[in-house]
């Protein structure tokens, strides 16, 4: 039987897949989560706890068991990713998935952070404007810490900010352009066509799912520490067991 050799063996004993959604209120159909682990099997889907839909909220709960269930196997061969396995249900939706331990590689389809190489910053020309990712993570959840289950949408109405945010309430914003991350223009390069970050209108609206995420992330990283990687913010050792990853971004790393 061919065998990889140990350079190109996965990091990961297990990989999630989350289908995410920033509209309002405590649960969103449009949330999934599917589970796959090395192998030739196909992934199994993870059900919410409630038995009914997932929520941010919820996600987030179980993002943060299922890395406290993998630092608590001390693997310290494989590491990094995402999160989530541990104690949420998963495949049949019938049991409890206690099995599913060990590093974690998640994949979540919201925009991890804005562009900024284009122009050296998140919001050009705004006083203030943060200057890391975890800035910008922050400032997301502080200007939307009054809404519940991570929504985002107070962005789109928040002094200065606002008005570089493509949005129903502000069509004519001055200040929006269509900027794109370099992973976007990696893939506009691939014949795909991902939207503008600060597009928070119409079908291709990917700012207020990318703005809830945001604040999760934030959650996960004040959760966790240093436990939970952002990849390609943060390197992915076996110090740091879980890292969100999206599931789009080119095969090989590129700078956000």
């Amino acid at each position: 039987m061919k065998t990889d050799p140990p350079g190109n063996r996965l990091m990961f004993d297990r990989f999630v897949g989350i289908d995410w959604s920033g509209a309002k209120g405590p649960r969103q159909a449009g949330i999934q989560l599917s589970m796959a682990v090395p192998g030739r099997g196909v992934p199994t889907r993870i059900d919410p706890p409630s038995g009914h839909l997932w929520g941010r909220q919820a996600v987030f709960e179980w993002l943060v068991r299922a890395a406290d269930a993998g630092n608590d196997t001390g693997d310290a061969g494989t590491d990094t990713g995402g999160d989530g396995t541990g104690t949420g249900t998963a495949g049949n939706g019938n049991g409890s998935n206690e099995s599913a331990r060990g590093s974690i590689l998640v994949g979540i389809d919201f925009a991890f952070a804005h562009p900024f190489c284009d122009e050296n910053a998140y919001y050009p020309g705004l006083a203030g404007t943060p200057e890391t990712p975890a800035a910008l993570w922050q400032c997301i959840a502080d200007i939307c810490k009054n809404d519940g289950h991570f929504y985002g949408g107070a962005m789109f109405a928040a002094p200065g900010f606002g008005d570089y945010y493509l949005s129903p309430r502000n069509h004519g914003a001055p200040h929006y352009r269509s900027r794109r991350r370099v992973a976007e223009l990696a893939a506009k390069a691939s014949a795909r066509a991902p939207s503008p970050t600060f597009k928070a209108i119409g079908a291709d609206n990917v700012a207020t799912g990318s703005m809830a995420g945001m604040r999760m992330i934030h959650a996960l990283k004040a959760e966790l520490g240093d436990a939970v990687a952002v990849w390609p913010f943060q390197p992915v050792s076996p110090a740091r067991t879980v890292a969100p990853a999206r599931p789009a971004a080119p095969a090989r790393p590129v700078s956000p």
